[in-house]
């Protein structure tokens, strides 16, 4: 064999070689090109701030009913715990005890504007809750934000904070 016969079959091969891979490189099956490939990344790049502005403008919309959902949970909550504080006073049950006395403090000045000690006093025995003149006067001090003191000279009027 002569230098020009090896490099002719040489060259015959590597354009063979070639042409098959060029129509394996652009054959779906194989590979797909990378003009394709980008064009795909590039269509799911547009759907997916399409989604995120579907899903942002979704909750925008939701946020006032999700909103409005805590404060009826909250509302709810605290309706369900005031409920079970006037049923346990009510009932005079042993359970009144179990009270803290600022919650029953709190119960009884829902139903006056404002009472002297002696009064809620007699209104805890009525209840069955034992508590002093010392222990109220020192829940009172304690949780200034629940409750006001009014003076009318030497007597002390006791109310709830409104909220506003």
């Amino acid at each position: 064999m002569t230098a020009k016969s090896l490099s002719e079959i040489g060259n015959k091969s590597a354009r063979k070689l070639l042409h098959l891979l060029s129509r394996y490189a652009y054959d779906g099956s194989v590979t797909k090109p990378i003009s394709q490939i980008l064009r795909g990344m590039k269509q799911r790049v547009e759907y997916e701030h399409r989604q995120i502005q579907n899903i942002g403008d979704e909750l925008a919309k939701l946020a006032d009913a999700y909103n409005r959902y805590l404060e009826l949970a909250e509302s709810m909550s605290d309706k369900v715990d005031f409920l079970n504080r006037l049923e346990t006073i009510i009932g005079k049950t042993k359970d009144v005890q179990d009270l803290k006395l600022r919650e029953i403090l709190k119960v009884y000045l829902t139903f006056v504007p404002e009472a002297q000690v002696a009064d809620i006093l007699g209104f805890f025995e009525w209840a069955g809750y034992k508590s002093t003149r010392q222990a109220i006067e020192s829940t009172i001090k304690t949780h200034k934000d629940i409750f006001i003191v009014r003076k009318d000279g030497w007597d002390r009027f006791i109310s709830l904070a409104r909220k506003e």
